[in-house]
Parts: C-alpha cells; sequence; structure tokens
C-alpha cells in the first residue's frame, strides 16, 4: 500500500471489533490502520494492553502506532550510573 500524507500503514492492522474498547468508530480504526490517521496515547496504551493477550496483535509495538515518538527513545529511560572500578 502506498504512503499517505507521510505516514505509512500499520503493519499488523488493528481489529475493528476494537473500536468498544478504544471508544472509536470502526471506519476511524480503518483510517489509522491505512495510515491516514494516528491513534493518540491513551488509545496507544490500550491497545498495548490488549496487545499482550490478543494473538492477533502478536508483533504490534508501541512504535508501530507513534512513529514519530522514535527520536524520543534515548531519552525515555534513565540511565544507570556507573560504578567506579575499585569501589
Amino acid at each position: 500500500m502506498a504512503e499517505y500524507g507521510g505516514m505509512e500503514p500499520l503493519p499488523i492492522p488493528i481489529p475493528l471489533d476494537y473500536a468498544d474498547l478504544l471508544d472509536m468508530d470502526p471506519s476511524n480504526i480503518s483510517h489509522c490502520n491505512a495510515g491516514r490517521r494516528r491513534f493518540d496515547i491513551p488509545r496507544t496504551i490500550k491497545l498495548m494492553e490488549a496487545a499482550l493477550t490478543d494473538s492477533r496483535l502478536t508483533g504490534l509495538c508501541f512504535l508501530h502506532l507513534r512513529p514519530e515518538l522514535t527520536p524520543a527513545l534515548p531519552y525515555l529511560c534513565a540511565k544507570k550510573g556507573r560504578k567506579r572500578a575499585g569501589r
């Protein structure tokens, strides 16, 4: 499928029966699957929680749903301090 407006289709489409869980219309999920819209952060979190138990969403990751956050990856987790040798 071709890219639309700088956004790519989701590699793992979200089933339309998630409309109730996400509190959105199935047509909006179709737009997100096609790459014409993005899920907001709260809905992305709900989807990631559902992906833990639904085999249809196996392989789905947060960055599939919100790729614009890729540059923030190095800053999401605090770096562990170095242990000094000999202490």
